[in-house]
């Protein structure tokens, strides 16, 4: 065998090496992939408000500054999406029940027929912790100016047509990101958003 063929036999099996070991270096020194994410920057802030919670109480804001929250949009008498957005926030709930300053709310999007007894009723029918998740209702013109102004999602006169997105919410009560259910990468980026800005608050 010729000095000359092993000499290449060699340049080449190194180079194989010292692609692996770059390889594994990058790979080792790559952040978590919820760092390649888009910045949650502030898309809207969400104005002062009142609603009523699910066992009739006044709710206001100011309860949930301090959290993390996600919010979505139900109506109690809703069989298709709502029961799958029920779904999405228990596992939410789950997942972070951890996490003290994390908080889910819905709120109705047919709130002439969504009485807080017809809403307990909700609960129940799909066991819904409410330990941190609040359900509400109250003054349409408060819900309507809600979703055009505050969570910027369509306003509908039919609650069947209501939004499937989740509303992200930092302690300061800013929308820092909206996901749409039914766009798959948007909802595997949702609790790496969430994880985000529980850690970017106790900085």
């Amino acid at each position: 065998m010729s000095k000359g063929f092993l000499a290449v036999t060699t340049t080449i099996a190194l180079l194989a090496i010292g692609s692996i070991i770059l390889a594994i270096g990058m790979r080792l020194r790559a952040p978590d992939q919820g760092n390649f994410d888009a910045p949650l920057e502030v898309l809207s802030e969400v104005q002062p408000f009142e609603l009523v919670d699910q066992e009739g109480q006044p709710f206001s804001s100011e309860k949930l500054k301090g959290k993390v929250c996600v919010v979505n949009f139900f109506f109690t008498q809703c069989e298709g999406l709502c029961p799958k957005l029920s779904k999405e926030m228990t596992i939410l709930q789950k997942r972070f029940a951890r996490s003290l300053d994390f908080h889910l709310v819905s709120i109705s999007a047919d709130p002439k027929n969504d009485t807080p007894e017809n809403i307990a009723a909700f609960i129940a029918k799909h066991n819904i912790d409410t330990s941190n998740w609040t359900l509400l209702t109250g003054d349409q013109g408060t819900i309507l100016r809600l979703m055009k102004d505050d969570f910027q999602v369509s306003t509908v006169v039919d609650p069947r047509l209501h939004s499937d997105r989740f509303l992200l919410l930092d302690r300061q009560l800013q929308m820092r990101a909206s996901y749409s259910m039914s766009d798959s990468s948007a909802m595997e980026r949702l609790p790496r958003g969430v994880r985000r800005l529980i850690v970017e608050g106790r900085n």
